[in-house]
């Protein structure tokens, strides 16, 4: 009877429709808990024994042996149930966690060193304005070709798997393991058209010339006549500099944050966006031909430098 009660109860709970939903779930625990093994941290339940990543339910038996003694049904014997099950098993498991290992001693040097270089090619240009146009075009080109490729990978790796339980649970891993990069991607895109609009801004074509003026207008009507505070004034002479530090410390807060999200990538894009506005609107020059002059003097300078 008590069999038949389990059978009929498991059977109303696989065939109703939040099953989809709890299996999703458990498919992406498991495969996080798997994945926190390979990289070498414990998650309670689950360890890497002899090329195995083990999920170990043994607390779970002894917790539902106290509810059913507390009815008055003795049926288990928690020490004679193997309660694990094997997550993982590979003889390379070993060789993946040393891979990993080195991956992540260099996760954090890679990025500074790349931002790092991108800010020694703009300070070496000679036309600084059109480098960081064309570096911020190129960024937009290979995180789109990035977001392509990673399409294309998963819908080949998954189009290989016939069954489909095989094909949720590949799913599942395949979006535990690539959602922080898809989010740094889409980040780092939205920086990269950043700087290439803001570089455009000041460049001397008749649109953005025409932009200029009307933000410069604006900008001295509110102004007056009064002149720049030292504040100011310490602002416009490193605005660029200031500039380039804000997007730089966006592109580092997308690229080594704990937890990324669409919504992180967003906030952290407009306040890049609003920084910038705040310095021009602070420290810009009194008029387009004083724009035009400094624009003027920074190149001069930097063919002297050179």
């Amino acid at each position: 009877a008590v069999e038949t009660l389990i059978a009929e109860a498991a059977t109303r709970i696989i065939s109703s429709d939040q099953f989809d939903a709890i299996w999703n779930g458990a498919l992406r625990t498991a495969h996080s808990a798997a994945i926190t093994v390979i990289e070498k941290s414990r998650s309670g339940t689950v360890s890497a024994q002899d090329g195995q990543v083990i999920l170990d339910l043994s607390e779970l038996v002894r917790q539902v042996d106290e509810r059913l003694q507390e009815r008055g049904i003795d049926v288990i014997n928690p020490e004679e149930i193997d309660a694990t099950i094997v997550l993982y098993e590979s003889e390379e498991l070993g060789l993946v966690q040393s891979i990993i290992n080195i991956v992540y001693s260099i996760r954090w040097a890679a990025p500074i060193a790349v931002l790092i270089l991108l800010a020694g090619a703009v300070l070496i240009a000679s036309d600084r304005r059109k480098v960081t146009i064309w570096l911020g075009i190129a960024t937009i080109v290979a995180m789109v070709l990035t977001l392509i490729e990673i399409r294309l990978l998963r819908n080949s790796v998954l189009g290989e798997i016939a069954d489909p339980v095989y094909q949720e649970g590949a799913a599942a891993a395949w979006n535990i393991v690539v959602d922080r990069l898809l989010a740094q991607t889409w980040g780092l895109l939205l920086l990269g058209l950043v700087a290439a609009l803001v570089a455009w801004f000041f460049g001397p074509s008749e649109r953005a010339g025409s932009i200029r003026e009307s933000f410069v207008n604006a900008r001295n009507s509110s102004r007056g006549d009064a002149e720049l505070s030292p504040t100011a004034t310490f602002i416009h002479k490193y605005r660029r500099v200031i500039e380039w530090v804000a997007v730089g410390l966006g592109a580092l807060v997308l690229l080594l944050a704990p937890t990324i999200s669409g919504l992180m990538v967003i906030v952290v894009a407009a306040l890049v966006i609003a920084v910038i506005a705040a310095v021009e609107w602070i420290g810009g020059a009194g008029s387009q031909s004083d724009i035009e002059d400094s624009d003027t003097s920074e190149t001069t300078k930097d063919s002297v430098d050179a």
